[in-house]
């Protein structure tokens, strides 16, 4: 409790009340986003071949990567408060048309709509709480680790009620899930209603698209960070849209049983995020930790490969494995990030948010070649040997220690 209270120690009341407000948030989107990530490609498996869902996954995230790069045009037009609000109306309404697609049409289109509207909402949050901390950076790593707890704790919880919610009926059924994830945005809107509808915006540079790239090439410690942050996302993206396949279709478990595995291999951030944090800000920064997390990442994936179908004691213990490196990575990567970044820098985290649109546009289409070439179970040797770069691109960062 002393390390939480110290994570506060910098800030103002004022600051103190927003950002323990914005945890909050996170944590109730993060449910939100939790209960149905997993389940999408499962989703859209009732309309679409597996090839086709990933060219789907890669059409979406095509999509989804221009409103990154105009994000200062809309919060200088209507406001940071206003933007969440109105994405929040459109997340509800996507997954409400989702739980009621009955047509390969209007799931697909529901789909895209929610893939791109997804991220910019957690990008919101990242704005609220840049602004709200200022130029204070003594605590980044704390405050960041403790706010990815707050995101792991709700996405490690939500699986166990996806699996609970899809066998409700006795049948595989999705809407249930879609309709609880939209009830999960109402105390959202509220929130963010109540607390900061006279939230201050910063301001937000006009930059053209050119001009913005050049700048953040420029610096050298931004561009390897948004690599090692782009690889990391690659992984998340393989592992949320093909494991949750193979464990109901190779290792033959349920899908209560696959909600089970989910949480306890989230459960890993839950446990490693902050105190890794905290590490950062106080003693050896992230360089270090940052690259043992890419090396815990591609040793425990390969492991996967070889695990026996139907086990679930070893499957959780080597998917646990697997978070825990990226536990490692996430905390690290988006403390250093944070701690070179201020409100106002809508438009560098915004280039640093596009890593997930650019895994989810990279990762469909190798996993569609792969799959095509070889087993199911091989891939998971190679998705651990891609993590390899990122240990090489982290050990060229300048520690912030």
């Amino acid at each position: 409790m002393q390390q939480i209270a110290d994570t506060f120690k910098y800030l103002s009341p004022k600051q103190e009340h927003g950002i323990k407000t914005l945890y909050v948030a996170l944590f109730i989107l993060s449910i939100h986003q939790g209960l149905v990530s997993f389940i999408h490609s499962s989703f859209l498996g009732q309309f679409l071949t597996g090839p086709q869902i990933g060219l789907l996954f890669f059409c979406a995230s095509l999509i989804s990567v221009p409103p990154l790069f105009v994000l200062s045009h809309f919060l200088r037009k209507i406001g940071l408060f206003k933007f969440t609000v109105l994405l929040s109306l459109i997340e509800i309404a996507t997954l409400l048309g989702m739980a009621f697609s009955s047509t390969l049409f209007f799931a697909t289109l529901f789909f895209t709509l929610h893939f791109a509207v997804s991220p910019l909402l957690f990008l919101c949050l990242d704005v609220f709480v840049e602004t709200i901390i200022g130029k204070e950076e003594k605590r980044t790593g704390s405050t960041r680790g403790l706010y990815l707890v707050f995101l792991s704790i709700a996405g490690a919880a939500a699986p166990l009620f996806t699996g609970n919610l899809i066998n409700a009926s006795g049948n595989v059924d999705f809407s249930p899930v879609y309709i609880a994830s939209a009830l999960a945005m109402l105390p959202f809107i509220a929130i963010i209603a109540l607390y900061f509808k006279s939230f201050r915006d910063s301001a937000y540079p006009r930059q053209n698209i050119g001009g913005m790239l050049s700048a953040f090439i420029a610096k050298h410690d931004l561009r390897n960070i948004f690599f090692v942050q782009l690889i990391l996302q690659s992984f998340f993206a393989w592992m949320t849209i093909y494991t949750p396949v193979y464990l109901a279709t190779e290792a033959g478990f349920s899908w209560s049983e696959i909600g089970s595995i989910l949480f306890v291999a989230l459960l890993a951030y839950v446990i490693f995020e902050y105190p890794v944090g905290i590490i950062a800000d106080k003693y050896i920064g992230e360089k270090e930790m940052m690259a043992f997390g890419f090396l815990l990442i591609a040793v425990s994936t390969s492991w996967l490969a070889f695990l026996p179908s139907g086990n679930i004691a070893i499957w959780m213990i080597a998917m646990f494995l697997t978070r825990a490196g990226a536990s490692f990575v996430e905390a690290t990567s988006e403390s250093f990030f944070f701690k070179h970044t201020q409100g106002g820098d809508a438009d560098q985290m915004s280039l640093f948010r596009l890593t997930r649109p650019l895994s989810s546009v990279i990762t469909p289409l190798a996993g569609a070649l792969l799959l095509l070439h070889v087993e199911f179970s091989f891939t998971f040797i190679l998705l651990g040997l891609a993590m390899v770069p990122g240990i090489i691109i982290t050990l060229q960062l300048k520690d912030t220690r």
